[in-house]
Formats: C-alpha cells, structure tokens, sequence
C-alpha cells in the first residue's frame, strides 16, 4: 500500500525542485519583464515585420 504522507512529501519536493529550475528558463512572462530581453524582443519582431511588409 502507498503511504499517503511520504507521496505527498515526494510530490513537494519534485515540485520546489521544478520552481527552483524554472529561474534560469525563458518564458514569456520574462521576456517582458526583464528590460534587456524586452528590447531584444521587440527588436526582434520589428525586423520579422519589417522584412515581411
């Protein structure tokens, strides 16, 4: 039988150790948040919209 408490402590600490990876990931929230990424972007996009139009 599956001991309640010790799956639930296994499931906390697989999800801090997510939480803790996901600083170093980029996404979409830190793209427009941190202001360097933010101008890349926006650099980026203007040169795809440019070459297009």
């Amino acid at each position: 039988m599956i001991d309640d408490d010790k799956f639930f402590n296994d499931s906390l600490l697989i999800y801090k150790e997510k939480k803790k990876d996901e600083g170093y990931r980029l996404s979409l929230e830190n793209l427009f948040t941190n202001p360097i990424l933010k101008y890349i972007t926006y650099g980026l996009l203007l040169f795809f919209y440019f070459s297009y139009v």
